[in-house]
C-alpha cells in the first residue's frame, strides 16, 4: 500500500512539474490547450448526456435534467473550442476586475488600520501591488494573464519539486 501511495505522489509531482514548465515556457499555448481540452471534455460529456437522455429514459441523475445538462455542456464546449482567445481574454478581464475590487477593499482596510493606530504599511503595500495587477489584467488581459499563468506555473513547479523532495525524505525515514 505504501508503494502505491509513493508512486501516486511521485506521479502527481511529475505532472505538476511538467504542467508548471508548460505554463512558464508557453503560457498562451498552455491556456489555449487547457481551453480546448476543457471544451472537448465538456462537449463529450454534454453529447453523452443528451444521448443518454434520449436513449435511456429514467437514467439515474440525468433523467430529470439530462437534456438541460447536455445542451449547456455542449454549448460551453463549443464556445471554448471556437472562441478560445475571446474566452481567455474575458477570463483575464473578469479576474482583473475581481483583483481590482479586492485590492480597493484591502486599501480601505489598510487606511482604516492606519486611522485606528494599527499596523498598516504591509497591507497598504500589498493592496497597492494588487491594485496594479488588477489594472494590468483589466486593460491588458492577454499580457497580464500570461504573467499570472507563469506565476501559476512557478507555483506548480515548486510544489512538484517539494513533493519529490518530501517523498524522498519520507522514504528514507521508512527505509531505516
Amino acid at each position: 500500500m505504501l508503494k502505491g501511495f509513493k508512486r501516486s505522489v511521485l506521479t502527481a509531482a511529475l505532472v505538476y512539474i511538467v504542467i508548471g514548465l508548460m505554463l512558464i515556457i508557453w503560457p498562451m499555448q498552455a491556456k489555449m490547450f487547457l481551453c480546448y481540452a476543457v471544451g472537448v471534455v465538456s462537449l463529450l460529456i454534454g453529447l453523452g448526456s443528451l444521448a443518454r437522455y434520449f436513449t435511456r429514459p429514467g437514467y439515474g441523475v440525468f433523467s430529470r435534467f439530462g437534456m438541460v445538462i447536455g445542451v449547456v455542456l455542449s454549448v460551453i464546449g463549443l464556445l471554448l473550442l471556437f472562441n478560445a482567445k475571446a474566452i481567455i481574454a474575458a477570463i483575464g478581464i473578469i479576474i482583473g476586475a475581481a483583483v481590482l475590487i479586492d485590492s480597493i477593499m484591502r486599501l480601505q482596510m489598510a487606511l482604516d488600520a492606519k486611522r485606528s493606530g494599527l499596523r498598516w504599511q504591509a497591507p497598504m503595500i500589498m493592496a497597492g501591488v494588487m491594485l496594479i495587477v488588477g489594472v494590468v489584467l483589466l486593460f491588458d488581459p492577454f499580457g497580464g494573464l500570461d504573467t499570472a499563468t507563469r506565476i501559476a506555473g512557478w507555483a506548480l513547479l515548486i510544489e512538484g519539486v517539494m513533493s519529490l523532495i518530501s517523498t524522498g525524505l519520507i522514504s528514507d525515514v521508512f527505509r531505516r
